[in-house]
């Protein structure tokens, strides 16, 4: 089912960690449920109303939406490298440039981004998931340096790219052997 614009708004808040006290939005058509998520996300501009003072809350939202508001609560970085998507218009250049170059977002087979389609719940589960998983390192750092201890032979700094890669790969393995 795609996703409603009081879904993601709702999501989005959440990951931001459920803030509350900001001011009044002054939009006619909020149910009360989603008082505090349309505060956060009006107030922090990270899903903007309608000009005519509505949220639109069942409205189903859009991939240039999601990516809009996943990038503004990224801090709307910028510097990212040209997509081949011949569909996005100049004021989502920015949005779309991040979430393609991050891998949190993609275009279609006919290199279209489609703006206006619809996102899924489990599109929009899947790029929040991407944008925010922070998985823990395979290793401590002391377990790290331990494991580039074995490759005397071989220059390991923190550009070396291959210790790194089999250290990652092989690490607990590594440290299996070195603690039995």
């Amino acid at each position: 089912a795609n996703i409603t614009r009081g879904q993601a708004t709702t999501m989005l808040w959440k990951i931001a960690g459920s803030p509350t006290g900001r001011p009044a939005h002054g939009l006619s058509d909020v149910p009360a449920r989603l008082e505090p998520a349309v505060r956060w996300a009006k107030a922090a501009n990270i899903v903007a109303p309608y000009g005519n003072g509505t949220f639109r809350p069942n409205l189903n939202m859009s991939r240039s939406q999601v990516a809009t508001a996943c990038w503004r609560m990224a801090g709307s970085p910028t510097g990212f490298p040209a997509h081949e998507l011949g569909d996005v218009p100049t004021g989502l250049e920015g949005a779309v440039r991040w979430a393609v170059a991050c891998g949190y977002m993609a275009g279609f087979p006919d290199d279209t981004f489609r703006p206006s389609g619809p996102i899924t719940r489990g599109q929009v589960t899947r790029t929040l998931y991407r944008i925010h998983d922070v998985t823990p390192p395979l290793l401590t750092s002391a377990e790290r340096a331990a494991c580039l201890a074995l490759f005397t032979d071989v220059p390991a700094g923190a550009n070396d790219h291959v210790p790194d890669w089999l250290v990652g790969w092989k690490g607990h393995d590594l440290m299996t052997l070195m603690l039995t």
